[in-house]
């Protein structure tokens, strides 16, 4: 790929150049607000988990003063890794302030994780795994990603065909790869929203996933897509007409042709890679769609 980016007053130029799967040459050229690549997910960063146990025994330790019943008492205690509510001074524990306590943890750990673009997921192994909200992100960059739709080829407005999206696939595949680190440790460590993407020039599986998951939606508003979390990897099903030839998946009655936007090789749409065809064929996968 050959790539230029030149900064302007209230702009940024991206050009780029490379081959696709057929080894024809492709040309895009757009330019991006400076105020949104620059200040579009200004805040996010790497999940820690002290400072989000923290924001959770604040919130725990609030409700317990609050709690009408001073005769109860519990402790929380903060332990490495673990909040633990511990009841005493009484042979009979208050079970039904443990139960507020707990639901008042659930809680506050899903707020601090939407305040910070996060979110829960159980992965293949049945692990919960905290990962960056990839479908939210997307869904929030589409405003920030359309001036690039208006410069991919197309037929029809409002309606892609398959050249279009292997036009955007082929893009994203040659944009340099950076390696994912391992998700269920990795904290979003790695992870590069569309806006920071596009002005490293580099991402993991999971950062040019959500970009092209971004386009895609703002390509067709109302496209069905999902993310599709392999071990270590991730790619995207698109709900679009499909052919036994095709890879896909079905969820809950719908199908999904999958796309592999990671790189560096160039697959077109409907064609994964064999270990992640492995995968899909043993089912060890999880989907997310985009609302």
């Amino acid at each position: 790929m050959l790539f230029e980016k030149h900064k302007l007053n209230r702009q940024t130029q991206f050009n780029y150049v490379w081959l696709n799967h057929q080894q024809q040459q492709h040309k895009l050229s757009f330019s991006l607000s400076n105020k949104k690549l620059f200040g579009l997910f200004r805040k996010f960063k790497l999940y820690q988990p002290h400072l989000a146990q923290r924001f959770v025994y604040i919130q725990m330790q609030k409700a317990l003063s609050q709690w009408p019943n001073k005769k109860q008492r519990v402790k929380i205690i903060s332990r490495p890794n673990d909040l633990k509510i511990v009841a005493y001074g009484s042979t009979q524990p208050p079970q039904e302030l443990i139960n507020h306590l707990l639901q008042v943890q659930a809680q506050a750990q899903q707020t601090y994780l939407a305040r910070n673009t996060y979110s829960q997921m159980t992965n293949t192994f049945g692990s919960k795994v905290v990962k960056p909200d990839h479908m939210r992100i997307a869904k929030e960059s589409l405003e920030f990603v359309s001036p690039i739709v208006e410069h991919i080829p197309q037929e029809q407005s409002g309606y892609i065909t398959r050249d279009s999206i292997n036009y955007v696939l082929s893009w994203i595949q040659s944009i340099p790869y950076s390696a994912l680190e391992n998700r269920s440790d990795s904290m979003g460590l790695g992870f590069n929203p569309p806006n920071k993407l596009l002005f490293e020039n580099q991402g993991d599986c999971d950062s040019k996933s959500t970009l092209f998951a971004a386009i895609m939606r703002a390509f067709v508003p109302n496209l069905g897509i999902v993310m599709v979390y392999l071990p270590n990897h991730a790619m995207v099903g698109l709900q679009i007409p499909y052919s036994q030839k095709d890879e896909y998946i079905e969820i809950n009655g719908n199908y999904y042709v999958l796309a592999e936007p990671t790189g560096p090789a160039i697959l077109p749409l409907a064609e994964i890679g064999s270990e992640s065809k492995r995968a899909i064929d043993a089912g060890s996968f999880t989907a997310e769609s985009m609302p």
